[in-house]
């Protein structure tokens, strides 16, 4: 343990300033480049989220999926999925690259204007979490960008070609996976994306926008932790989440412990899987040891 430490201090040493790349991506406007934003509702009043969206720029559509009498009886988290597969599949219709968003999602003010996750150069079909609960950092890009694991689907950008992968992929879960029973598809499925599909799953500097709904009881219900907010925002929030209640010392609560879980997320190595895993993935050990530094605590 001495041993790795040691060599994380002296990684952090030589990467205290951005590199050349690192900056070039930083010069991309995010709402630029993205400018259709897709809000994934069901009976949720998404007023001030569209409102929010659209002061930014973007094109919005709400998704609303019309569920079918055999589609109406699954639990709420296949729904979910459902519902997020009608905006992969507006996407390919679409034909360009969209933002999409669940309806509790709350964006920073000034998301158009955040830098790039990734530069759309990269080679490959891209999906960057721009709200990422349990991020890990497993590879750098030639380009400045890191990409590797994240779960939840509050708010992710998809390329044309990462949509499409996608939906193939819903068909292969709808084979091998019981829809009639909960099952965490916003986990399992970015991980078959990345290593059956080929698709990088890029992490914003920090998050975008912020979790900001009720949890799901499913959660609990199956023994999964049922509540996760924004590790650290880019900004200040365009409005105050549902979580807070109208007030604002329970706002402050609820970012305060979600900082403190990101701190020790980056103590034990969670944003690499752990510190043994950090020292074996050799590339660009530095870099990804100050993005996942910078994310937890600048």
């Amino acid at each position: 343990m001495i041993l790795v430490l040691r060599q994380i201090v002296i990684e952090v040493n030589s990467v205290m300033k951005l590199n050349s790349r690192q900056k070039a991506l930083n010069n991309l406007r995010f709402g630029d480049y993205f400018r259709t934003a897709l809000v994934v509702a069901h009976h949720e009043d998404t007023s001030d989220l569209c409102r929010a969206l659209r002061s930014e720029g973007f094109d919005v559509t709400i998704i609303k999926r019309h569920y079918s009498d055999q589609e109406i009886g699954l639990p709420r988290a296949i729904k979910c999925l459902l519902n997020h597969s009608s905006a992969w599949k507006f996407v390919c219709e679409l034909g360009e690259p969209a933002l999409i968003v669940e309806a509790d999602f709350v964006p920073c003010k000034g998301i158009a204007s955040f830098p790039m996750p990734y530069c759309p150069k990269e080679l490959g079909p891209k999906v960057a979490y721009v709200y990422a609960a349990g991020p890990v950092v497993y590879h750098a890009d030639g380009s400045g960008g890191f990409f590797g694991h994240a779960a939840t689907n509050v708010a992710y950008t998809v390329d044309l070609k990462a949509a499409g992968l996608w939906l193939d992929l819903l068909q292969d879960h709808q084979v091998t996976r019981d829809f009639n029973q909960y099952y965490q598809w916003d986990v399992e499925m970015p991980v078959d994306l990345r290593r059956l599909k080929g698709v990088r799953l890029y992490l914003s500097q920090k998050d975008y926008g912020e979790h900001g709904g009720i949890p799901n009881p499913e959660h609990r219900m199956n023994g999964i932790t049922h509540w996760h907010q924004a590790a650290a925002l880019m900004s200040p929030l365009a409005f105050l989440p549902q979580y807070a209640k109208g007030s604002w010392i329970r706002f402050v609560y609820f970012r305060v412990r979600s900082r403190a879980r990101y701190v020790y997320k980056f103590i034990v190595g969670k944003y690499f899987d752990n510190w043994g895993r950090f020292v074996s993935l050799k590339p660009d050990r530095p870099q990804k040891l100050w993005f996942a530094f910078r994310r937890t605590f600048l």
